[in-house]
């Protein structure tokens, strides 16, 4: 299988295209990210990132719309689109947060499917912003066996980084 296949590539490609602040190329560059972002917040991995390498020039930047002292490398402004460069010091953090986001419901999800947790498992939506239609739609639907659990971001989500996360239920007198 390769990079591209996994579902790492899957969630990251599904941030970049929803987005829309980087380019598909940028791909490898969020998967490395990734990586990074399991220990330290994607705002500082990013901000690491983007201090990495030659450096815009004090006019480029000025051009591009950002202060002087911020780190913004050619690399980092290369990956952006057009979208992208309206928010240049956000682009990658925003497509990492959403990419990391997905990647924790995924991660709960696949640690339910162990032998402890059984068939009784259920979980619950959390939507974590009152303001998305699409996060309180999956809410709605109350406690849900694993197989019917959203993992990528609903298409209806409105909130950029789709913060929506599952919470786990489980029955323990069910199971005694």
């Amino acid at each position: 299988m390769s990079v591209e296949d996994s579902f790492d590539a899957h969630a990251a490609l599904e941030a970049i295209g929803s987005l829309g602040y980087l380019q598909p190329s940028a791909l490898s560059s969020i998967l490395a990210l990734l990586q990074d972002a399991v220990i330290e917040h994607p705002k500082k991995v990013c901000a690491r990132y983007r201090g990495t390498g030659a450096q815009l020039s004090h006019a480029e930047k000025r051009v591009a719309g950002v202060r002087a002292n911020a780190l913004l490398s050619r690399q980092a402004f290369g990956e952006l689109t057009e979208r992208g460069k309206t928010i240049p010091l956000q682009a990658h953090e925003l497509t990492l947060l959403r990419a990391e986001f997905t990647l924790c419901r995924k991660s709960l999800i696949s640690r339910a499917k162990d032998p402890e947790f059984g068939p009784d498992t259920r979980f619950t939506h959390v939507q974590f912003s009152a303001r998305c239609q699409g996060c309180a739609r999956l809410k709605s639907f109350g406690r849900v066996p694993a197989e019917y659990v959203q993992i990528m971001p609903p298409i209806d989500c409105e909130t950029e980084t789709c913060d929506l996360m599952i919470d786990l239920h489980m029955d323990w007198l069910v199971r005694a």
